[in-house]
């Protein structure tokens, strides 16, 4: 099984983004995220574009889990 997890960009060089976890996102498949955008990650690939909103959302249903 899958499982994605929110991230939100802190720096992007090239095809890749740096997230709050300071780890490197491929961002190749969302052309158009920028710094403080929230993303869905899978291993080190962004894989879809979310808002914060949806974040906290996903923060809020895991916490204490």
């Amino acid at each position: 099984m899958c499982f994605a997890v929110p991230e939100k960009i802190i720096k992007i060089k090239g095809q890749e983004a740096e997230v709050a976890k300071k780890r490197r996102l491929d961002i190749t498949l969302l052309p158009g995220v920028k710094k403080g955008d929230w993303v869905l990650s899978n291993g080190n690939l962004a894989i879809k574009k979310i808002d914060q909103k949806e974040a906290k959302v996903f923060f809020a249903l895991t916490k204490n889990k």
